[in-house]
C-alpha cells in the first residue's frame, strides 16, 4: 500500500469519525469539574503533539488516566474520545487525553517517542492541575492499548526503554495499572488474526522489509516482554473481533508470570454489536459495563473507595 493510499483511507476515516463524533459518539457530556484543550506537551508539537485535561468534579488530590486514541497508528484523532475521557472524569480521575504523530509521515518509533513525550510531561505537569504523580494509569484503545502497553513493557526493560523511547520512563511504581481495550500485543502474532488490512496497518508503521519487521516486532511486542514486574491490567476485547485473541493472550501471559490481570471478555452471542472500536460508543451495553468495570478496576489498584464533591 503506498503512501497516497493510507493518506485516502486516513481521510475517508477522518471523515466518517467527524459524523460520528458530532452526531453520535460526543453526545450527553457528563458534567466534570473543567475541560482544557489542546495543551501541547512538546514545544511547538503543535495539534499532534498536544493533549486535553478533563479535571473531576470533586478535591483534590486525583489518581490520573493517560488515555491514547486508536486508529491503527495512521489515523484518529482526541476528540473522538472527549466524552469517554469526561466519563472517567467524572469517576474522579483527572484524565489526559492524547495526540500522537501518525503515519505515514511518522514512522516507527515516532508513536512510541510521542507516548514517552506525553507521559513524562504529565507526570512533571499533573500537580497543577490536582493530579498525584505517584497513582498514574495508562491505557488506550486498539493502537492507543497497544502504546501503553509498550510504554509499561519499556519501564521494566531498559533496552526498549533507550531503543524505542529514546529516554527513561517514569517510576515504574508511579504506574499503578493499565486499562487495554482491544490492543495489539505481538506484531507478528497478529498478522494471523485476518484482521481487515492488518498487513497494511502494522507494515506501515513498522516497515515493509520483513527481516526489519521482525527486529523490530521483538522489541515493540508487549506480549514478549511481560515479567513478574509489569503493572496490574485490565483487559478488555470482544468475540466479535479480529484482535480478540491478542487481547486473550497478552492476558494468559500476565498469568503466567502472576501479574494481576481482570478480564472482560464479551462472547459473540450475548455481545453482538461489540464491535472492534466499541468503547466510545456510549448506547451499547458492553460499552457501559466496560467503562464501570475499568472505572472500578482503578480505583481499587489507587486505593479510593469514595470522591468528596468539589466546593462551590
Amino acid at each position: 500500500m503506498s503512501k497516497i493510499g493510507a493518506f485516502a483511507r486516513r481521510w475517508a476515516f477522518s471523515a466518517v469519525m467527524f459524523v460520528a463524533r458530532v452526531v453520535i459518539l460526543n453526545r450527553f457530556h457528563p458534567k466534570i469539574g473543567a475541560y482544557f484543550k489542546n495543551i501541547e506537551y512538546l514545544p511547538g508539537g503543535g495539534k499532534w503533539r498536544s493533549l486535553d485535561i478533563a479535571i473531576p468534579p470533586y478535591n483534590p488530590p486525583y489518581p490520573i488516566l493517560v488515555f491514547i486514541h486508536g486508529g491503527g497508528f495512521f489515523s484518529g484523532d482526541k476528540k473522538l474520545l472527549t466524552r469517554v475521557c469526561k466519563c472517567y472524569a467524572r469517576e474522579g480521575f483527572l484524565v489526559f487525553n492524547l495526540n500522537y504523530r501518525l503515519a505515514p509521515e511518522f514512522v516507527f518509533p515516532a508513536q512510541f517517542e510521542d507516548t514517552h513525550l506525553a507521559v513524562r510531561w504529565v507526570y512533571e505537569n499533573a500537580e497543577r492541575f490536582g493530579g498525584d504523580p505517584e497513582r498514574i494509569f495508562l491505557g488506550g484503545e486498539s493502537a492507543g492499548a497497544s502504546l501503553s502497553a509498550l510504554y509499561a513493557a519499556a519501564s521494566i526493560h531498559p533496552k526498549v526503554e533507550k531503543e524505542i523511547l529514546g529516554g527513561e520512563t517514569i517510576k515504574r511504581d508511579s504506574i499503578k495499572g493499565l486499562l487495554l481495550f482491544y490492543g495489539v500485543y505481538d506484531f507478528e502474532t497478529v498478522l494471523e488474526t485476518g484482521f481487515p488490512d492488518i498487513y497494511f496497518i502494522t507494515h506501515i508503521i513498522m516497515g515493509e522489509d520483513e527481516e526489519l519487521y521482525k527486529e523490530r516486532a521483538a522489541l515493540a511486542s508487549p506480549l514478549r516482554l511481560v515479567d513478574k514486574n509489569y503493572p496490574p491490567c485490565f483487559v478488555c476485547s470482544s468475540e466479535r473481533d479480529y484482535l480478540h485473541p491478542e487481547s486473550v493472550r497478552f492476558a494468559r501471559a500476565l498469568g503466567s508470570h502472576g501479574v494481576e490481570c481482570e478480564t472482560l471478555f464479551f462472547d459473540l452471542e450475548r455481545y453482538p454489536h461489540a464491535y472492534h472500536g466499541f468503547i466510545p460508543a456510549f448506547f451499547f451495553e458492553c460499552t457501559r459495563m466496560a467503562m464501570e468495570r475499568s472505572a472500578n478496576f482503578m480505583r481499587r489498584q489507587a486505593g479510593i473507595e469514595s470522591f468528596k464533591p468539589r466546593k462551590a
